[in-house]
């Protein structure tokens, strides 16, 4: 059984956002994919189709397209971190956080618990995705876009979190 009981930062929650957004970025998933081909195309519309209407496309109008299409390729990592860390902020604003700041997370055999100043949760193992260590903290995944988020610094060691690390992939369903 494991038992953390930890005081979670903006910071950590940003992280678990940013990690999760990078994540989709990089997904080989259609629906991205066609997404980002599909902005590419409008944005070439957009900045092409005049020039073809005019029968006028010359070799710095390519340029130009050449170089917005990497600038966008390029930046999109760091506008989406720009969008997420906004709604965060446009959400703090409104008075309410979208994450609990004390929290104490109870693994046992057969679900995990979560308590929070006005919740306690029941999770069974069964419906969680994976578990990923990241840069600031361990994400165990349920579903697509939640994570019970775990600090490092709520491990004592390294080696109890690579034994916790282990001990939830033993709970997590095999994929059909």
């Amino acid at each position: 059984m494991y038992n953390f009981t930890f005081h979670l930062t903006e910071g950590e929650y940003f992280g678990f956002t940013k990690f999760h957004a990078m994540e989709q970025l990089s997904s080989p998933s259609k629906g991205i994919w066609v997404l980002k081909i599909t902005v590419l195309i409008f944005i070439g519309l957009v900045l092409l189709f005049p020039m073809l209407l005019l029968g006028q496309v010359r070799i710095p109008e390519l340029i130009f397209f050449c170089i917005i299409v990497i600038f966008l390729t390029i930046g999109q990592k760091y506008f989406t971190l720009f969008i997420v860390r906004m709604q965060i902020r446009a959400i703090k604003k409104m008075g309410r956080l979208p994450y609990n700041l004390d929290i104490q997370l109870i693994f046992d055999e057969e679900h995990f618990t979560e308590i929070t100043h006005v919740t306690k949760t029941q999770t069974k193992y069964s419906i969680l995705e994976k578990v990923d260590d990241g840069h600031d903290a361990v994400y165990v995944r349920i579903g697509a876009v939640q994570a019970a988020i775990i600090p490092h610094t709520a491990f004592e060691s390294e080696e109890q979190k690579r034994d916790f690390i282990a001990f939830i992939n033993t709970k997590i369903p095999p994929k059909v």
